[in-house]
């Protein structure tokens, strides 16, 4: 894990421990905005302290669930550990598992070994943010 530098919305500078505490928290703090400004905020999950382990060194942390709780996002997400492989860099392996219980993931690589990972099932929405 390397140190990183980034700036809140306030114009602080902080360091991030990590890759996923510092994207995390990126992520948690303009998905929270989005929702606030659509208002739908009491409809989304704050899941932040939530971690699933993957393959080494792959973590899932859990950010949001909509329409759903944090516990069913955990139980995806743990699913979804099992299949997500690095050897596939740009997309984790999503496109090859087309249904993991019942939902649609989609990845999208935001970083240096970080992605945010989106599960869609009908009007249920649940994300996570996997990094090395």
């Amino acid at each position: 894990m390397t140190d990183a530098l980034d700036t809140t919305h306030s114009g602080r500078t902080r360091i991030a421990a990590s890759a996923l505490v510092g994207i995390t928290a990126l992520a948690l703090c303009s998905g929270a905005a989005i929702a606030r400004q659509a208002g739908h905020a009491s409809k989304i999950r704050n899941c932040q302290d939530a971690r699933v382990a993957g393959t080494p060194p792959l973590v899932f942390g859990v950010l949001s669930a909509k329409g759903t709780t944090c516990r069913a996002a955990i139980t995806v997400f743990r699913a979804v550990a099992r299949w997500a492989t690095q050897a596939e860099y740009q997309t984790l392996g999503a496109p090859k598992h087309p249904n993991t219980l019942g939902y649609r993931c989609y990845t999208h690589l935001v970083g240096d070994s970080s992605w945010i990972v989106r599960c869609v099932k009908g009007d249920r929405v649940i994300r996570a943010m996997a990094a090395v």
